[in-house]
C-alpha cells in the first residue's frame, strides 16, 4: 500500500508489474504446454449420434458453445484477466463497506486489486514451474488453491488500506470473491440465454 501513500520510486507500479507477470505466465504456459484445459474440458462435448433428434442437436450445440467459451477464457488467460479486472474492482468496492467507498476512490481499489491479481498469477506460475509435466496436478492444485490464494491476496492488500481486523478483512475478501464469481456466472448465463434463443430460432 506504499504505492497508494505516494512512495512510488522504490516500487514497481501496479500495471507494469501486472503485465510483467502475465508475460511470465504466458511464457511458462507456452514452454510447458500445461493448461486447465487438459483436465476440465477433456471430452466435455458429447458425441452427436448420426440419428440425433432436434432436441439432441440443440443440446449438442449448447454444450459446444459453452465448451468454446470456457476454452477461450482459459486458453487466453492473460487477456481474460485484464478484461475481468473491472468486475473484481466492482466486487471489492461493494464488499469492503459503504464508508470505505466514500473514503477511497476507484483508483485505490484498482491498485489493490491489481496487486492481489499479481499475487494470484505468481502462484499459478509457481505451480506450473513445480509440476511442468503434470497438467492434471497443475489443474487440480490451481482449482483447489487459486481461490484461497485470491482471498489471502485480497486480505493482505486491503487490510492495511482499510484498517480492518484480519477476521473482518478475510470475511469481506470471501464476500468479494463470491460476488466476483457471481458476476462472472451472470455474464456467462446471459450469453448462454442469447445463444439458446439463437439455437431455438435456428432449428
Amino acid at each position: 500500500m506504499d504505492n497508494l501513500n505516494g512512495k512510488r520510486k522504490k516500487y514497481l507500479s501496479p500495471f507494469p508489474m501486472l503485465f510483467m507477470v502475465l508475460t511470465l505466465y504466458l511464457l511458462i504456459v507456452t514452454l510447458f504446454n500445461a493448461s486447465i484445459l487438459d483436465l476440465v474440458l477433456e471430452d466435455y462435448v458429447p458425441e452427436l449420434p448420426a440419428d440425433a433428434t432436434i432436441q439432441e442437436i440443440k443440446s449438442h450445440e449448447v454444450h459446444r458453445f459453452l465448451d468454446n467459451c470456457l476454452r477461450f477464457y482459459y486458453g487466453h488467460y492473460t487477456l481474460s484477466t485484464i478484461v475481468t479486472l473491472p468486475l473484481a474492482v466492482m466486487a471489492a468496492r461493494v464488499c469492503y463497506g459503504k464508508n470505505n467507498r466514500k473514503r477511497y476512490y476507484w483508483a485505490e481499489y484498482i491498485v489493490s486489486i491489481v496487486y492481489a491479481t499479481v499475487i494470484v498469477i505468481l502462484f499459478r506460475c509457481l505451480i506450473k514451474l513445480f509440476y511442468p509435466l503434470e497438467p492434471d496436478t497443475i489443474t487440480t492444485i490451481g482449482l483447489l488453491f487459486s481461490p484461497l490464494v485470491g482471498i489471502v491476496a485480497n486480505t493482505a492488500c486491503f487490510r492495511k488500506m482499510l484498517g480492518f481486523s484480519v477476521a473482518k478483512t478475510v470475511w469481506r475478501s470471501v464476500l468479494s470473491r463470491l460476488l466476483y464469481l457471481l458476476m462472472m456466472a451472470a455474464i456467462l448465463f446471459f450469453i448462454m440465454v442469447i445463444f439458446a434463443i439463437y439455437i431455438v430460432a435456428k432449428y
